[in-house]
């Protein structure tokens, strides 16, 4: 009997430790590596708490956080920029494949700050919501036409 309560226990123990593993919510000491080791596509966008629509050109990207600070929103395969399939844009120059910016995390692991981003002065901020290995919920505001507009934004990671 003591062996079957020890068995039980000790299953209990190694499966939550992989509960743990897979789920960084109680655990947000390692969020800036979970952030930098996958790649992170929007799936969903609310904004004041209606669904707004994703443009069909950004379904297919994804952003990049690298570990220096720098970091990417990767156009896919339905590019933003273009607006023919010629590769240039209007006057002959090359249509970018990415939005570039820099960014940091803060101490608790709380905020996401995304410098620069596609324009010098265009700082959001993410408020992380909840995350985990495969998906992540951030929360940004910002102002629109005189009023503050909260976005809620969920992620996967690739």
């Amino acid at each position: 009997m003591k062996n079957i309560l020890f068995i039980s226990i000790l299953g209990m123990v190694a499966f939550s430790a992989c509960s743990k593993k897979n789920n960084i919510n109680g655990n947000i000491g390692n969020r800036d590596e979970i952030l930098t080791s996958r790649h992170w596509q929007i799936t969903s966008k609310k904004a004041n708490n209606s669904y707004v629509d994703i443009k069909s050109c950004e379904k297919d990207n994804y952003f990049v956080f690298e570990t220096s600070g720098n970091g990417r929103w990767e156009e896919g395969n339905n590019n933003c920029f273009a607006i023919s399939n010629s590769g240039t844009d209007s006057t002959g120059a090359p249509i970018p494949t990415a939005t570039y910016f820099t960014w940091s995390i803060t101490g608790d692991q709380r905020i996401i700050y995304i410098k620069n981003f596609g324009k010098d002065g265009y700082n959001p901020e993410w408020q992380i919501t909840n995350m985990d290995y495969s998906s992540l919920d951030v929360r940004t505001s910002q102002r629109v036409d005189n009023e503050t507009v909260v976005y809620d934004i969920h992620l996967v990671a690739l």
